[in-house]
């Protein structure tokens, strides 16, 4: 995803990855899960996060968008595009 974000995204998946690739100065909210496989964020700078045992939630800049993964059976993951 390039340019500024505004609005909601959505990415299920029941047996297969869920990966999203954004600005490394995104402004974003996000909740990123998964049930039976890894989750996680990588090169993007959080204002604050937390996680539980099978998902993540965080803020980055503003929180202007909001984005929600989620898989069942495989991993999900929001990365910088750097």
């Amino acid at each position: 995803m390039n340019g500024p974000l505004y609005g909601n995204y959505v990415f299920t998946d029941v047996n297969g990855n869920v990966n999203v690739l954004v600005q490394t100065n995104v402004s974003i909210a996000f909740t990123i899960s998964s049930t039976n496989g890894g989750y996680g964020v990588s090169g993007i700078q959080l204002k604050s996060s937390g996680t539980t045992s099978n998902q993540i939630q965080g803020i980055a800049e503003n929180g202007t968008a909001n984005l929600h993964e989620s898989t069942t059976n495989g991993n999900a993951f929001l990365e910088s595009d750097q």
